[in-house]
This record gives structure tokens, sequence and C-alpha cells, in this order.
């Protein structure tokens, strides 16, 4: 088997591994913020498409909600840093280059998201359940400071990776000369060109830090004022099953919501009911841990409601009166865990906020 076709399987086997890897560093990065602010992790799943982080608890102040929603970019992104630290450009086999190039473009792919998501923002709402959608939510920063100090960052991210000589030698000509084993050439035209490079890449680097402050002075925004903010504590959810409240809409657009409750043992249904009695938003939780949802209201005066429900048969009851239907399989395993923990309390202590 010749070079080249090393070189490619190297390349093919490479790439799944670096997905899922990169899924597994992307759930740990939440799972470590979640588990340093007190919180639980109940479910950790990382090789699927459905790959997320189920949790329970925690007291999270601004910061560390911020530091939750970036962490799933920023661990991948740090060790990704560390690999481009131990690379060795003098390697004879060109598959290690490109296994590198793939995972600094993938990298960069996650990056990116960060820049496309604010700027999107600015024009339209921005997509559910992205984590940069709730980096903005919680910070309420400028999205193009977001924007365009990603930008710095996946600079740096580039210089760092040139530094080192992988985009050199991961480009056709470099991988050409790798095939032929002049690697030695090839590391001294990087060294003869580092300065001048690093020079430019720098002066590139601080002009749009300046640009990025000069934009964000000028151009006009304004993030979605608060309509809604309640918090509470209720000591026992037997005696005291829900918790109403009134939610005044006077504007049709998308909202943005803030949630975090403190529950555990029993299931917390969180309902939106409009004037007609139609339930218009459901989610089912044992616990909601600093929670963002957007949706879109019209004008108008919604009931919003906690419901906590303490057994099976009031869960159940409770799915098929709302329209829900019947249990399917994956409700029924997380409903038994909550019902079958050692010690339960029925207090609940919570908090929303609707921008």
């Amino acid at each position: 088997m010749n070079q080249k076709t090393k070189s490619t399987l190297c390349v093919l086997l490479f790439a799944p591994i670096y997905f899922l890897l990169y899924a597994f560093l992307h759930e740990a990065g939440h799972a470590i913020v979640i588990l340093a602010y007190g919180g639980t992790i109940e479910n950790f799943v990382f090789w699927n498409f459905n790959a997320h982080v189920s949790s329970n608890g925690g007291s999270f102040t601004a910061f560390g909600a911020a530091l939750n929603h970036i962490a799933g970019m920023l661990l991948p992104t740090i060790a990704g840093a560390a690999v481009i630290a131990f690379y060795n450009p003098k390697i004879k086999f060109a598959g290690y280059h490109l296994c590198h190039l793939v995972t600094i473009i993938g990298l960069l792919g996650s990056m990116l998201v960060w820049v496309a998501v604010p700027i999107a923002s600015l024009f339209t709402f921005p997509p559910q359940g992205e984590d940069a959608t709730n980096f903005l939510n919680v910070t309420r920063f400028h999205p193009l400071i977001v924007a365009l100090g990603m930008l710095l960052f996946m600079g740096a991210f580039v210089f760092w990776a040139h530094a080192k000589g992988i985009l050199t030698k991961a480009t056709l000509q470099g991988v050409k000369r790798t095939f032929k084993g002049n690697v030695d050439s090839a590391d001294e035209g990087v060294k003869n060109k580092s300065k001048q490079k690093s020079f430019i890449v720098s002066l590139g680097l601080l002009i749009m830090a300046i640009l990025t402050i000069i934009v964000a002075n000028h151009v006009h925004y304004i993030p979605s004022s608060t309509i809604f903010k309640t918090e509470g504590i209720v000591t026992n959810v037997l005696e005291e099953k829900s918790r109403d409240y009134t939610l005044v809409i006077e504007e049709s657009r998308m909202y943005t919501m803030n949630m975090n409750v403190k529950a555990k043992g029993f299931v917390t249904a969180l309902c939106i009911v409009n004037a007609n009695g139609e339930t218009f938003l459901q989610i089912n939780n044992e616990g909601f841990s600093n929670s963002v949802m957007n949706f879109k209201l019209d004008e108008g005066i919604y009931t919003l409601s906690l419901l906590f429900l303490t057994d099976y048969e009031t869960v159940s009851n409770f799915f098929e009166k709302t329209g829900f239907g019947e249990l399917n399989p994956r409700d029924i395993d997380w409903i038994n865990e909550a019902f079958n923990r050692d010690s339960v309390d029925y207090s609940v202590e919570y908090y929303m906020v609707v921008r």
C-alpha cells in the first residue's frame, strides 16, 4: 500500500473519530460547568445525532450561565489548541498533517456558528436551542461584539496553527513535498517567512479588535426589554399543586424565556394557555436548569402556570388532558427515574423571566 492510499484511509478513518470526540468534548464542556455550579448530570449522550446533557439543580450566576453556553465550543477548542502544540512538522506521513487540518477546519466550523448566529440576530430571531442564541439571551451582549470577538478568536487560532506549520504542510504543495520526502526544505521555507507573516497576522488581529469596538459603539441595537419576571419558593407541592401568573402580551413577536426550576422527585410542567383555554406551550421535566426557550406570542392575555405532578397517574391524566396523548417509552423512563429518587423534600425554588 503506497503512502497516498495510506493517507487517504487515515483521513477517512479519522473523520468520524474526530466528530465523535468533538461531540464528547462539547457535551463534557457543558457538564463540567453544570457540576461546578452544583448541578447533577442525569443524562450524558454524545454518540448519536441527539447528543445532549440533561441535568438537574445547580445555582447559576449570570456568568455561570453564560459560561455553560459557551463551554460546549470552548472545551474542544482548548483541546484542539493542545493538539496543535504537540504537532511535529518533520513527520514524513501526509495523513498525519491532513488529520491535523481536518481538526482545524472542524473547530473553525464550530466557531463560525458564533459569528453567523449573532449577525443573524440583528435581522431576524436567532435559531432556538443554539448555544450562541442562549449566550446572547443570557448576557445581553451586543451581537456584533460576540461576532467580531469570535472572529478575533478564530484569527488567533489560525495564527497558532500557521505558526506551528500545519497550514503550510497540509496544503496541496506541502502534501506533495511530504510524499516525496522533502520535509526539511519545506520546514526551512516556513521558518524564513514566519516573522513576516506573524507581523501581518498580528496587525490584522489588532485592526479587527479596534473595528469591534468602533462598530459596536455606532450600530444601534436594543435588546428586548423584560415584560415578565417572577421568582418564588413552594414549600410543599403535595399541598400547593400549581402557581399561576398572568402574562400580558402587547406586541406580536418572538419572545425569549429564561427559566430555572430546582425540583427533584416529581414532574414539573410549564404551561402557557391563551384566553380561550387553548394550551399554547407545554414542557415537562423533573426540573429546569437555566433553560432558554424562544417562541412567538400574539397580542393578548395568557396564563403562565407551573404545575407539580407528584404521581404517575396524575402525570398520565395531565398528558391526556393537555393533548399530549399517551406517554411514550422515553417519557416513561425519565418519569419513573424522577419518581424513584432516594430522597424527596417536595419543595421547589424557581425563577422565570420573559423578554
